[in-house]
Order: C-alpha cells, then sequence, then structure tokens
C-alpha cells in the first residue's frame, strides 16, 4: 500500500517538474516575443510541442492549454513575418 502511494507522489512530482519546465519555456517565448522582431522558431515549435504533450499527459489543464495556442499562435505570424 505504501509503494503505491510514493507512486503517486513521484508521478505528483514529476509532474509539478513538468509544469515548470514548460513555464520556463512559455517564458522565455514571451521574453523573446517582447525583445526581438522575429522569434526563434525552434522556441515556437517547442513551446507548441510541450503543450500538447503535458495537455495528453493531464499536466497542463484544458485553460492553460488554451492559453498557450494563443501565445504559439501569436508567435507563430511573427516568425511568418518577413519585413
Amino acid at each position: 500500500m505504501n509503494s503505491t502511494l510514493d507512486g503517486k507522489q513521484k508521478d505528483s512530482s514529476v509532474d509539478d517538474d513538468l509544469r515548470a519546465l514548460y513555464a520556463d519555456l512559455e517564458y522565455a517565448l514571451i521574453e523573446e516575443m517582447e525583445n526581438s522582431d522575429q522569434p526563434s522558431l525552434h522556441l515556437v515549435e517547442t513551446v507548441h510541442d510541450w503543450s500538447v504533450s503535458l495537455h495528453a499527459r493531464g499536466v497542463l489543464d484544458t485553460n492553460a492549454f488554451e492559453t498557450a495556442q494563443l501565445l504559439i499562435a501569436d508567435a507563430g505570424r511573427l516568425v511568418g513575418d518577413d519585413d
């Protein structure tokens, strides 16, 4: 019985770590959008991939996922701009 509880605590801890890593990526994208005319395509793709994966895993709730998709769409438009 204790091993089941330990497993749940480990999953929760991993989810918290994944959430924190994702928040860092999202923050980096926001900063890059504020400070650059064209954010890194690699960063935009990474934030997208992480948001999809974490949402599928249940780490990101629907509201956080939808917010991420709006951010990614805004960043994608900037990446696509050829001034």
